[in-house]
């Protein structure tokens, strides 16, 4: 079971992402409304830590089996309408591979220099390695 918890004025989701970097690029998907790009992750589940859950999220939507991932940072999140507010925490690990990624997945690859032109989210990873600062493990409240 996911951790999203349903509160009584909100939801509460904890969740991982993962800055995969591969030869080709930074590895994002789009949202499933099409709008902006992300990392890749997923919810942490019940009984689960965050870095077998960034494991696990890994392997399912890339295919790769990465062992060595570095924790960088949390994010807190805070989003929504007012009537359908979200808390979101937010483990962010850091992963390189020289696999190549399978097609089937319908990832992106994409240099840094690209990330001026599209809308990734969230901003403050995309910061961190826009600023080459993704070895110091930093704490985001937005």
């Amino acid at each position: 079971m996911d951790l999203t918890i349903k509160l009584e004025k909100s939801t509460l989701n904890i969740r991982v992402a993962i800055i995969l970097n591969s030869e080709n690029g930074f590895v994002l998907e789009k949202n499933k409304a099409g709008t902006f790009h992300h990392f890749v992750g997923g919810r942490i589940k019940e009984g689960e830590s965050s870095l077998v859950a960034a494991k696990r999220e890994l392997e399912e939507e890339t295919g790769l089996i990465i062992s060595n991932l570095e924790f960088i940072s949390a994010i807190e999140n805070f989003f929504g309408p007012e009537n359908d507010k979200v808390q979101e925490i937010c483990f962010v690990y850091y992963a390189e591979t020289q696999k190549k990624i399978d097609s089937k997945y319908n990832l992106l690859e994409i240099k840094k220099e690209q990330f001026e032109s599209m809308d990734i989210r969230p901003k403050m990873i995309v910061d961190l390695i826009l600023e080459d600062k993704l070895t110091e493990i930093t704490h985001f409240i937005i």
